[in-house]
């Protein structure tokens, strides 16, 4: 058994983490500590935090983020956990107890594999998910010059617009309905396209143009609870899911127990295989 242990909490725990793990250990790439799930729910989880003083203990993965105020117990924040206000990793940091969420991170270096630069980008954001706002919070996009948030409701989004408006007041911000816009209009002129839409709901669907022709150029972020995504047949290099993106995150989780990065072939495999 390998001396140093990560535990990963929550019911259930990773599984992609481990199936990840999986990948790299099949690959020649073997981690180097001993993944142990815990299931565990919110009442026990200050009994099971006390593990992390342990030496041997690198850290511990939360299979649902937990928000940054519940855990007054580390002793440090990390950029991702600062920017978000959550914690999804917790690993040991010149041997200080450091909180991170790599929602961050692993969206940065996902949109830089395929491709995509932020300085100057113009990005359009459909609905308000948690992990989408997560994204456009992030440092991945930290350099965009214009953001459209378009929902179905005006009010979900105003608050959103606000905030990011005080974190970044040098971006233009701006909010539409989906009744009222061209969408087509709108993708031939942005270079990022984030979807937080179930676009299979009528509802949803019924606000949508029948067809959607998207730019060559376009890089797609679909977080949408999508079985047929309108954007299905984009280019596979320019299409990152939610399920890629979480390879990346994950990816992250590694490198910062380790301090050692997966190799980019093995990513590019199960990222793949993750669309």
């Amino acid at each position: 058994m390998h001396q140093n242990v990560v535990f990963g909490f929550g019911d259930p725990p990773s599984q992609a983490l481990m199936s990840l793990h999986t990948w790299a250990g099949l690959h020649g790439v073997a981690p180097l500590y001993n993944y142990q799930p815990i299931v565990m729910d919110c009442h026990s989880l200050e009994r099971g935090t006390g593990i992390l003083t342990s030496e041997s203990v690198l850290g511990c993965h939360f299979a649902e983020p937990l928000q940054a105020s519940r855990c007054p117990w580390l002793e440090h924040l990390a950029q991702g956990s600062l920017s978000s206000g959550r914690v999804n990793i917790i690993y040991k940091d010149d041997m200080r107890i450091t909180g991170d969420d790599t929602l961050h991170s692993g969206s940065l270096r996902a949109l830089a594999n395929a491709g995509f630069s932020s300085e100057g980008s113009r990005v359009l954001l459909l609905g308000s998910g948690p992990e989408a706002q997560g994204i456009v919070r992030s440092r991945a996009v930290s350099g965009m010059s214009r953001l459209l948030l378009l929902h179905s409701s005006i009010d979900r989004i105003r608050v959103m617009a606000s905030a990011i408006k005080r974190e970044l007041p040098h971006l233009s911000v701006m909010i539409g309905s989906l009744q009222n816009e061209n969408l087509q209009s709108i993708v031939n002129d942005i270079d990022l396209l984030i979807n937080a839409l179930d676009t299979d709901d009528q509802t949803i669907r019924a606000l949508m143009p029948t067809t959607l022709r998207l730019p060559q150029h376009l890089h797609v972020i679909d977080l949408g609870l999508t079985v047929n995504s309108m954007w299905a047949m984009h280019d596979d290099e320019l299409l990152l899911t939610q399920k890629s993106i979480q390879v990346w995150q994950n990816a992250e989780c590694f490198r910062l127990w380790n301090n050692r990065d997966l190799p980019g072939e093995l990513l590019h495999l199960v990222t793949n295989d993750a669309h």
